[in-house]
């Protein structure tokens, strides 16, 4: 295999979506793996005509809502958050982002308000967490209009077959979405009962 085009990107991503998971890597080297996704994803490896792109980028969404790293000292730990940030507005922005799903996108918004909302965040972190919310929701409100048009012919491809959506889209999914936890453990630092202090962004 001579060419990443002609692999799977999920092939390559998933060591690194270990470690952003992962509660036994400290937040430097949690820090790198979401380096390394993040220049995955700005040299274009993850597009929407990539192999396995989709499933890749929702995975890549997905995983930095469940971040999570042993802590240190704070400034190493608002290092790594800003490193996620910066990778979760990325993800979103990026072209493959077109085919984040519905709870993929609440997630992202989720983690950045989350990281705004920590007690102990510093000013830095807070200004940078409210700006890449603000990202985001601008690059999703700039997209409305290809999401309307696109909704509009499918909805003509399928009256077009003689079917209803409905009927296409089969059984309902339950729209709700989970609720946010202002107080809980959400990013603050829990001691395990066996094990060092960790940063975790799971609510």
């Amino acid at each position: 295999m001579d060419d990443l085009a002609d692999v799977d990107a999920l092939t390559y991503l998933r060591p690194f979506l270990d470690v952003v998971r992962s509660s036994d890597a400290s937040g430097p080297i949690t820090g790198i793996a979401l380096q390394a996704i993040n220049k995955f994803i700005l040299y274009g490896l993850i597009q929407e005509d990539t192999i396995g792109g989709q499933g890749a980028v929702n995975a890549v969404a997905q995983a930095a809502s469940k971040c999570k790293f042993e802590s240190s000292s704070s400034s190493d730990d608002e290092t790594t958050l800003m490193q996620l940030l910066e990778l979760v507005e990325n993800t979103v922005r990026c072209s493959a982002g077109r085919m984040l799903t519905g709870y993929s996108v609440w997630e992202a918004c989720q983690t950045c308000y989350r990281i705004s909302d920590m007690p102990r965040a510093s000013h830095l972190l807070r200004a940078t967490a409210d700006a890449a919310l603000s990202h985001v929701i601008l690059t999703l409100f700039t997209r409305l209009p290809a999401m309307a048009l696109h909704e509009k012919h499918s909805e003509e491809q399928v009256r077009s077959q003689g079917t209803t959506p409905a009927a296409r889209a089969g059984p309902s999914v339950p729209t709700s979405r989970p609720g946010l936890k202002r107080n809980g453990p959400v990013l603050s630092p829990a001691v395990a009962t066996t094990g060092p202090s960790t940063k975790s962004v799971d609510s």
